[in-house]
């Protein structure tokens, strides 16, 4: 073997000694495997060798790099073979940096797989301890205290003759220019703590060796403008270390610091995570998770009970292969309208597993699957149906109640000696009576429409009149006390007028209008009936019983006002009433039609 510089740092401690010996007896380990390409070499053939290990004597930094080599014969003579010429494709720095990459690239490996952060810490400092060839590896965290700012290593790697670094450490007891070099963010290479200028002289460089750290490399890490911590790799004695050796400390570094953040990260999330689980466990609704392919994700314990299968069977299952009962059906669409929508949905329905009704909020989550809350609501529902027969029962009653009255009135009317005016007055405020409560009970007696009472009043005298008859104003819910007074109210106002006022000619109209002020404390109804173009009006010599009707309803009973004016143009009657529950400029019909109260 006859070789160059570039070569010798391959021979490590074998060079000089292997200039003009056998190849064989330089590299043994490799005849196996580089014997037959030199055989073909020395028969004139020119080869190339790829990923070639050469085996380096123990310690050498460059052991277990690869190599490739090409060998091309060198002819003299009559094609006389008289030697080879090898040729190595890297140089010492490619062949470092390739080393340092396959390092970099099992730390990664390693560290994916650990959530504790100090065990990140722990891994990260044992392989680049190793991986140097160093007496010692650790990270440590930098805290203020009363007594100044600490130094605390809880875990460390050493190589077995270099003691531990474990323990709190006073961080100006390191001196004050390596420490400031720290702290602007900047790596310190220490090659001799006797011989640099940052430790050397006040005792400085003493402390570096009686913690076995006469030479090292030191990475901060600076959060929030401060040194919070950093990488320590010690050798017990002086060291040059090289720019490499240095670059690849610092890129450890950043790389365990993403680790540990990602790993406490992931600790808060299952901490996070822990909590939810708690409280999905405590709460009375019955709750499962389900991923974007149905697959249940979780599962509680009061789903368990509900569904009477234990969550181990379901994990992981997909939803409708578990209960292919459910895989149709309302609660089915819903579910699928959540999931493909994003949107929650909230819905009761029956069970598709038994009877009961069930009240399910479906909520979307952010890995496009679903959340889903239900619990049992049939109790509620049967308390619902019963007290709904009992109020279609009351109902029904009331009305074969006035029913009856009417048909007693008219009987007794009929037979007696009463003039038609009274027994046509009092059947048309029975009829309306009932009308009114006919409206109320649409609505369970929750409350009723003004426009409705309005246009229930006017409906008998509609037809041929249907141009004369005039109302407008906003919408308006009335309790049910105020909807039956409104209603006697306007019964007498639209009876006077056909007989004596704007709807006893051809030509005459009724205008009603209202609005409401909601400025008033409480709210103000003013409703006005106003008659034009109906016979002169002659104001009455007595106050007759429509009168006094207004007067007891609206005034007395709902403490409101009343004034009627018998103007010749037309009788024009103002009411106002307070409604501390009624709203104005809001419709208040549900999809039906039909009003609703928003209190009682």
């Amino acid at each position: 073997m006859l070789y160059n510089d570039g070569y010798a740092p391959l021979l490590g401690q074998r060079h000089p000694a292997a200039l003009g010996r056998p190849f064989g007896e330089v590299w043994p380990d490799l005849v196996e495997t580089m014997g037959p390409a030199l055989d073909r070499a020395y028969a004139g053939d020119a080869v190339s060798a790829d990923e070639i290990t050469f085996v380096m004597q123990p310690g050498d930094d460059l052991e277990g790099v690869h190599f490739a080599f090409s060998c091309t014969p060198i002819i003299v003579g009559d094609e006389e073979v008289a030697g080879l010429i090898c040729l190595g494709a890297k140089t010492r720095a490619q062949m470092l940096a390739e080393k340092h990459m396959r390092f970099r690239l099992e730390l990664d490996e390693r560290l994916r797989h650990l959530a504790d952060p100090r065990e990140v810490m722990a891994v990260a400092a044992e392989m680049l301890g190793r991986h140097l060839r160093a007496s010692r590896a650790n990270y440590g965290y930098i805290s203020d205290t009363p007594a100044g700012e600490i130094f605390t290593v809880e875990r460390d790697w050493t190589d077995g003759q270099t003691p531990s670094l474990v323990g709190q450490y006073r961080v100006d007891d390191f001196g004050e220019p390596l420490i400031r070099e720290l702290k602007q963010g900047n790596t310190v290479c220490l090659h001799d703590a006797f011989n640099d200028e940052m430790t050397a002289g006040a005792g400085i460089a003493a402390t570096y060796v009686a913690i076995g750290a006469r030479s090292g490399i030191t990475v901060p890490l600076i959060k929030g403008g401060r040194a919070a911590a950093a990488l320590l790799v010690h050798q017990v004695e002086p060291r040059q270390w090289r720019e490499d050796e240095e670059v690849l400390t610092r890129q450890v570094a950043e790389r365990t610091w993403d680790a540990v953040e990602r790993a406490l990260a992931e600790m808060a999330l299952r901490r996070s995570e822990a909590r939810s689980r708690d409280i999905l466990e405590s709460i009375n609704d019955a709750f499962y998770a389900v991923d974007h392919e149905w697959r249940f994700t979780y599962v509680n314990r009061r789903t368990e009970e509900f569904w009477g299968r234990k969550r181990e069977e379901l994990m992981g299952r997909v939803l409708w292969e578990a209960f292919p009962e459910a895989a149709a059906g309302e609660t089915h669409r819903a579910h699928v309208t959540a999931m493909e929508g994003g949107r929650p949905i909230q819905l009761e329905a029956p069970s598709p597993f038994d009877q009961r009704w069930l009240d399910i909020s479906i909520f979307p989550k952010a890995d496009k699957g679903l959340s889903v809350y239900f619990r049992d609501i049939t109790e509620r529902k049967r308390v619902e149906a019963h007290r709904e027969l009992l109020l279609n029962e009351l109902n029904h009653r009331v009305k074969n109640t006035l029913a009856t009255v009417q048909s007693i009135a008219i009987q007794t009317l009929r037979n007696a000696d009463v003039a038609g005016d009274a027994r046509n007055s009092l059947e048309s405020r029975l009829f309306a009576l009932s009308r009114a409560h006919d409206i109320l009970t649409q609505r369970h007696w929750e409350g009723a429409a003004l426009a409705q009472i309005v246009a229930q009043a006017l409906e008998p005298y509609r037809g041929e009149r249907e141009k004369r008859l005039h109302s407008e104003g906003p919408d308006i819910n009335l309790a049910p006390r105020a909807a039956l007074a409104i209603a006697m109210a306007l019964q007498e106002l639209a009876t006077n007028a056909v007989k004596y006022g704007a709807l006893s000619n051809e030509t005459g109209e009724v205008f009603i209008r209202w609005s409401l002020d909601d400025a008033a404390e409480p709210s103000l109804l003013t409703l006005t009936w106003e008659e034009r173009g109906g016979p002169t009006v002659q104001p009455p010599q007595r106050r007759g019983f429509g009168s006094r009707l207004i007067e007891r309803s609206l005034v007395q009973d709902l403490h409101g006002g009343a004034k009627i004016e018998f103007a010749p143009t037309g009788v024009v009657c103002a009411v106002d009433i307070p409604l501390p529950v009624a709203k104005a400029g809001l419709s208040l019909l549900d999809e039906k039609g039909q009003g609703f109260s928003p209190s009682a």
